[in-house]
């Protein structure tokens, strides 16, 4: 598998990364009783998914929809890191994610620290860049977070 594409520059001079990730996390049907599911995708310069995977983290009390987005964003982050990609962008489905790591707000959930700490972890490692994506326009991560959640279900 090719890892990088050619490079891609549109007719008004934007180029984009030559990776992109997007990443999701939900739990359904809700928490606290719902399975935690996650999911991310990764993308070429001209939009190709290279790469995806997706699972879920099972039913207990303390699995959020952000523990799954955290999961989520980091076993992107660890693929690219794995690939030894540098400078990523990381569409993330959860805003929470996203302004913890950035430390616009503050974490105080002991099941989230460790999970912050080792994703700051990867975006220091890739020079990840990090950016919310709402459900409704992250819709390859959403769509993979389904198809964990049905899968989980009829296991």
């Amino acid at each position: 598998m090719t890892l990088l594409a050619p490079s891609f520059i549109a007719p008004n001079g934007w180029c984009p990364p030559e990776i992109t990730l997007y990443a999701a996390g939900a739990c359904r049907p809700r928490p606290p009783n719902g399975l935690a599911c996650w999911a991310w995708s990764a993308c070429d310069a001209v939009h190709r998914e290279i790469a995806y995977d997706y699972g879920c983290l099972g039913q207990r009390p303390r699995l959020t929809n952000e523990v799954a987005g955290y999961v989520a964003a980091g076993k992107a982050l660890r693929w690219a890191a794995d690939q030894q990609l540098r400078g990523v962008y990381l569409y993330v489905g959860s805003k929470p994610v996203v302004h913890h790591v950035a430390g616009h707000w503050h974490c105080d959930d002991p099941t989230l620290r460790p999970l912050l700490a080792r994703l700051r972890e990867l975006v220091d490692t890739t020079g990840a860049t990090l950016e919310w994506l709402p459900h409704e326009r992250n819709l390859r991560a959403a769509a993979l977070t389904h198809a964990a959640y049905w899968e989980a279900r009829h296991v």
